[in-house]
């Protein structure tokens, strides 16, 4: 709505990827694909000038070894969240890109 060249909505729920390419948005699956990679590929290797993640709840993430490295730092209370989202966003932004974070 602001003028955004291209829009990439990130999720795994088919019914919110449906409505993003219902409004001309390119989408991703991140159960299905590397978001990074992908973003990067999208991108030229350059990587997004905006990152917004919007959730607006904890993020669920499907890899072992993330889950695992989160719940041990939830465990010696060193972190309150699991900040799947967020971590990608930062680093699939290029370098000096923005990154914004919506919390309801």
């Amino acid at each position: 709505m602001l003028g955004a060249a291209k829009v990439v909505a990130i999720d795994k729920e088919p019914y919110r990827l449906q409505m993003a390419q219902r409004a001309g948005h390119t989408t991703i699956n991140f159960d299905d694909v590397d978001v990074r990679s992908r973003l990067l590929e999208l991108t030229g290797g350059r990587g997004p000038d905006k990152c917004i993640d919007a959730v607006g709840m904890e993020a669920s993430h499907g890899a072992a070894h993330v889950h695992a490295y989160d719940r041990v730092k939830q465990a010696v209370r060193s972190e309150t969240e699991r900040p799947h989202a967020l971590r990608q966003a930062i680093m699939s932004c290029r370098s000096g890109g923005e990154k914004v974070v919506l919390k309801a």
